[in-house]
Protein backbone atom coordinates (compact mmCIF):
# COMPACT_ATOMS: atom_id res chain seq x y z
CA UNK A 1 0.00 0.00 0.00
CA UNK A 2 2.54 2.38 0.82
CA UNK A 3 4.62 1.64 -2.15
CA UNK A 4 1.65 2.74 -4.25
CA UNK A 5 1.61 6.13 -2.21
CA UNK A 6 5.20 6.98 -3.39
CA UNK A 7 4.73 5.23 -6.71
CA UNK A 8 1.93 7.46 -7.02
CA UNK A 9 3.36 10.28 -6.29
CA UNK A 10 6.46 10.17 -8.00
CA UNK A 11 4.44 9.16 -11.32
CA UNK A 12 2.21 12.85 -10.64
CA UNK A 13 5.51 14.50 -10.31
CA UNK A 14 6.49 13.68 -13.79
CA UNK A 15 3.23 13.30 -15.42
CA UNK A 16 2.35 16.94 -13.87
CA UNK A 17 5.48 18.90 -13.63
CA UNK A 18 7.46 17.07 -15.42
CA UNK A 19 10.13 16.73 -14.09
CA UNK A 20 12.05 13.58 -14.15
CA UNK A 21 12.23 11.05 -11.02
CA UNK A 22 15.53 9.10 -11.99
CA UNK A 23 17.63 11.16 -9.15
CA UNK A 24 16.05 12.14 -6.16
CA UNK A 25 18.40 14.87 -4.40
CA UNK A 26 19.03 18.89 -3.58
CA UNK A 27 18.14 19.79 -7.37
CA UNK A 28 15.09 17.24 -7.30
CA UNK A 29 13.84 18.94 -4.27
CA UNK A 30 14.43 22.84 -6.18
CA UNK A 31 12.90 21.63 -9.02
CA UNK A 32 9.88 20.25 -7.45
CA UNK A 33 9.56 23.34 -5.09
CA UNK A 34 9.63 25.93 -7.75
CA UNK A 35 7.55 23.56 -10.50
CA UNK A 36 4.42 23.21 -7.22
CA UNK A 37 4.58 25.99 -5.88
CA UNK A 38 5.01 24.38 -2.07
CA UNK A 39 8.23 25.60 -0.40
CA UNK A 40 11.45 23.73 -0.44
CA UNK A 41 11.10 22.76 3.74
CA UNK A 42 7.57 21.29 2.57
CA UNK A 43 8.98 19.28 0.00
CA UNK A 44 11.90 17.79 1.87
CA UNK A 45 9.43 17.18 4.37
CA UNK A 46 7.32 14.93 2.05
CA UNK A 47 9.91 12.67 0.69
CA UNK A 48 11.92 12.44 4.13
CA UNK A 49 8.50 10.71 5.22
CA UNK A 50 7.83 8.89 2.19
CA UNK A 51 11.96 6.67 3.01
CA UNK A 52 11.33 6.37 6.50
CA UNK A 53 8.49 4.44 5.50
CA UNK A 54 9.59 2.89 2.42
CA UNK A 55 12.42 1.52 4.94
CA UNK A 56 10.57 0.07 7.27
CA UNK A 57 8.22 -3.21 7.16
CA UNK A 58 5.11 -2.04 8.73
CA UNK A 59 3.35 1.26 8.80
CA UNK A 60 0.33 2.42 11.05
CA UNK A 61 -2.74 3.45 10.05
CA UNK A 62 -1.92 6.52 11.40
CA UNK A 63 1.34 7.12 9.34
CA UNK A 64 -0.42 5.92 6.10
CA UNK A 65 -3.14 8.51 7.30
CA UNK A 66 -0.43 11.35 7.49
CA UNK A 67 1.36 9.82 4.14
CA UNK A 68 -2.13 10.43 2.53
CA UNK A 69 -2.96 14.19 3.93
CA UNK A 70 0.81 15.13 3.10
CA UNK A 71 0.64 13.85 -0.64
CA UNK A 72 -3.30 15.66 -0.58
CA UNK A 73 -1.72 18.80 0.80
CA UNK A 74 1.12 19.32 -1.97
CA UNK A 75 -1.31 18.08 -4.73
CA UNK A 76 -3.64 21.11 -3.82
CA UNK A 77 -1.71 23.63 -3.84
CA UNK A 78 -0.34 22.70 -7.36
CA UNK A 79 -3.77 23.06 -8.39
CA UNK A 80 -5.25 26.18 -5.77
CA UNK A 81 -1.89 27.64 -4.69
CA UNK A 82 -1.58 28.17 -1.02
Amino acid sequence: MRESNFSYLLEFIRTKLYIPTTSIDATFYEYVASRSGNSLEDVEKLFKFCYQIHLRNEITDEELVKLNKMIEKFKKTIQYGK
